[in-house]
């Protein structure tokens, strides 16, 4: 699917004289395929280590020359795809010359600081091409790992970087640095073929289960042991979002894939004592559950929906199934090849972000080009209370498109303008903000079969049925937006609780939030609940450029109120409010929002609350 044979075969290129940084958790340069060695004269000849084995994107960094991946592997195998070259794999670009630039110590965590500066020593170092199959969770082009990276694509250097691996998180969802502009943002589509094992079980003799390779790409070594449902009893959930009370020990977990992400259905299983976990889809398709956490132990593996169902039905009849893998490696056709990989991210970014990278044709010839349109399918990301959906809806609903010119003579030299009128889809509600999108197909031959030259152009076009400007950006459940005692974490939500706070022995507030979306500007007023006057912001809860938070109700954003505020325009702490009655503004700019519009933000107002300090924790109050 990738091509890349053509270009080794037909046209010569192999990465000769080309530069390729690779931003990652190093490279093991000793590897053959890559060389053997690092420094000047081998194939890793650049690199730094910014952080060392032991840093976990909090603890202090500790650098040093050697950028020798040791502990994932995840660069490695990066570099592998990009410039591998021994007889047994041969990548992209097996002649270029690559840099290691290690942002990642043990562990999955970095720092938009370390990637900026691992950026910087890559441009530095004259690196050509700069990979980063990493990324942040800001999801804005004005994050600072985003704004670096623009700042040196203008300078020439090409970017690639990855679009996120959090397709569960649904639509609006876009990783830093990729959303930059400038930046090719690569996302997954599956390939023609997958490697797989397979297994069987003894209640469908003829039925061999297949399962993509898991994440270290061995088989399980598991035989004669029982399959059963996670749900504790029959007409139970198995979704495993719940700790599981029925127990597993010993027992292979069957769990329906949905509504919690892999991780804690794999802590749930684990936890009830069972030594494998299989996830079964809940639609069609392949899937390839990922569990990368130190916390899981035990195997996790993904199946088909069909196969799942399979399984189940023998449950059902009450009859014990025990499950028999197989060791040997299968390559089975994929049909979905060519479809977006089930854990890469959406997109549009939260600003209707798309990059399209277009290579123009041309000779010494005049051409005739046609214009033609192909639309995609409609998507839905968010539900009727604006909540993400994990898996986004799609309609066959396009939106239409006029061109000034279907056919146009284009001399060599020369060039041409065609005005494109696009229509949103008339069926779309607006205010289910649907994402209509397509290409813009411009190809100098007639199409065979239907299909588009290799040597055809495609534009991209993204828009939304509807105004994103009236998102509820703030989530509004039974527990968020809330005020919540760090003491005892008793929360108050609606207008009609109140609380009081001493803020003695960590008796008071916090703001407890999630996002529904991102928003650009979030922050909290403080109001006098005897005259309403503005007071002032807590401190420390403006926040720029905030992505948006998972579909769990752990995941939130939060901020401690102690009874003091800051300055409308400082995060700073100034002083402790008097003894009294106020209540807050939660604020968080909505999409294409101006920050000094009041309309333009999503508002939740807190219900009333009391500071009534103890005499000796008063301190000095302010006047106001």
């Amino acid at each position: 699917m990738t091509g890349v044979d053509r270009l080794h075969s037909e046209h010569k290129l192999d990465g000769n004289g080309i530069k390729i940084g690779i931003i990652d958790d190093g490279i093991d340069y000793l590897h053959p395929g890559l060389g053997g060695c690092f420094g000047q004269g081998c194939r890793v000849a650049y690199g730094w280590d910014f952080v060392g084995d032991s840093y976990d994107g909090n603890s202090a960094p500790i650098p040093d020359a050697d950028p020798r991946d040791t502990c994932k592997g995840h660069g490695t195998h990066v570099a592998g795809i990009i410039a591998a070259n021994d007889t047994t794999f041969v990548g992209v670009a097996p002649r270029a010359t690559l840099g290691a630039y290690r942002v990642f110590g043990c562990n999955d965590n970095t720092q938009a600081d370390m990637i900026i500066a691992a950026l910087e020593r890559a441009f530095r170092d004259g690196m050509d091409i700069v990979n980063l199959s990493l990324g942040l969770d800001s999801g804005w082009a004005m994050s600072s790992d985003a704004t670096a990276v623009s700042r040196l694509t203008s300078q020439g250097l090409v970017v690639v970087a990855a679009v996120g691996n959090i397709a569960s998180a649904g639509m609006w969802e876009v990783s830093t640095p990729s959303i930059a502009p400038g930046t090719i943002a690569v996302a997954s589509v599956d390939n023609a073929r997958y490697l797989a094992y397979t297994f069987t079980v003894s209640t469908e003799r003829n039925l061999s289960i297949p399962y993509p390779t898991p994440q270290d790409k061995r088989p399980l070594a598991l035989s004669g042991v029982d399959i059963t449902s996670a749900a504790a009893t029959a007409g139970a959930s198995d979704l495993a979002c719940e700790p599981i009370a029925s127990n597993l020990r010993g027992k292979i977990a069957l769990i329906q894939r949905g509504v919690c992400n892999f991780l804690e259905k794999a802590i749930n299983a684990q936890e009830a004592g069972a030594v494998a976990v299989i996830i079964y889809n809940n639609a069609p398709g392949i899937i390839h559950p990922v569990t990368s956490d130190p916390k899981i132990t035990v195997p996790v593996i993904g199946i088909q929906q069909a196969h799942g169902l399979a399984i189940l039905r023998s449950f059902r009849s009450g009859i014990a199934a025990q499950a028999e893998f197989s060791k040997d490696i299968l390559t089975l056709d994929n049909p979905e090849a060519g479809l977006l990989s089930d854990f890469s991210s959406w997109g549009p970014g939260p600003q209707l972000e798309i990059k399209p990278d277009i290579a123009a044709p041309g000779d010494s010839r005049a051409r005739v080009y046609r214009i033609s349109h192909t639309p995609a399918v409609s998507v839905r990301g968010l539900n009727a209370s604006d909540m993400p959906l994990s898996r986004p809806q799609q309609r066959d609903a396009p939106a239409t498109l006029v061109f000034s010119h279907n056919r146009v003579r284009v001399g060599a030299g020369k060039t041409r303008q065609i005005k494109v009128r696009i229509t949103p889809p008339a069926t779309l509600p607006p205010r289910e903000h649907w994402v209509y999108s397509g290409y813009i197909v411009v190809d100098s031959t007639e199409p065979a079969g239907g299909l588009a030259s290799s040597d055809a152009v495609h534009i991209p076009y993204l828009g939304v049925k509807g105004n994103l400007n009236d998102i509820h950006v703030l989530r509004r459940t039974n527990r968020h937006p809330a005020l919540q005692n760090t003491r005892d974490n008793t929360t108050i939500t609606w207008p009609d609780e109140t609380a009081v706070y001493t803020v003695a022995n960590d008796d008071y507030p916090q703001v407890v939030l999630s996002l529904n979306f991102p928003s650009a500007r979030l922050y909290a007023r403080i109001y006098s609940a005897h005259d309403h006057k503005l007071l002032g912001l807590v401190p420390d809860s403006l926040s720029l450029w905030n992505g948006r938070n998972e579909l769990k109700e752990d995941s939130n954003v939060t901020t401690a109120w102690k009874g003091d505020f800051s300055a409308l325009n400082d995060t700073q702490r100034l002083a402790d409010l008097p003894d009294g009655r106020y209540y807050l503004d939660v604020m968080a700019l909505r999409p294409f929002g101006r920050e000094n519009a009041d309309q333009d933000y999503d508002i939740w107002r807190s219900p009333i609350v009391t500071f009534k300090r103890a005499p000796s924790t008063h301190g000095v109050n302010a006047v106001l």
